[in-house]
């Protein structure tokens, strides 16, 4: 199971003048953009592997990475949607 880490920045102050909701949406937003780099480094990863015919652990590796990274984003995203909704009051709960 993926699991979502938020971890503060050093030197890093939260603003008080922001809610608990928007410090997530920040957060997640971070988180985000951190996985999307780690998402474009596994593909070029994979393409200097599939040029250099490099070693096939090396390019499994970078393969389960890249779909790792997906997994995450797609979380992340899913997070991100949640959390915008709930801070605009929108976000429902349907048992259906």
């Amino acid at each position: 199971m993926l699991e979502s880490h938020f971890v503060a920045q050093k030197g890093e102050k939260s603003d008080s003048s922001k809610t608990p909701q928007e410090e997530k949406i920040k957060a997640l937003d971070r988180q985000l953009n951190i996985e999307l780099k780690v998402k474009a480094g596994a593909e070029n990863m994979i393409e200097t592997c599939q040029k250099n015919k490099s070693d096939r652990r090396m390019l499994a590796s970078a393969q389960q990475m890249l779909e790792d990274s997906r997994k995450k984003i797609d979380l992340i995203q899913m997070q991100l949607l949640r959390a915008k909704r709930e801070a605009q009051g929108t976000y429902r709960f349907d048992l259906n």
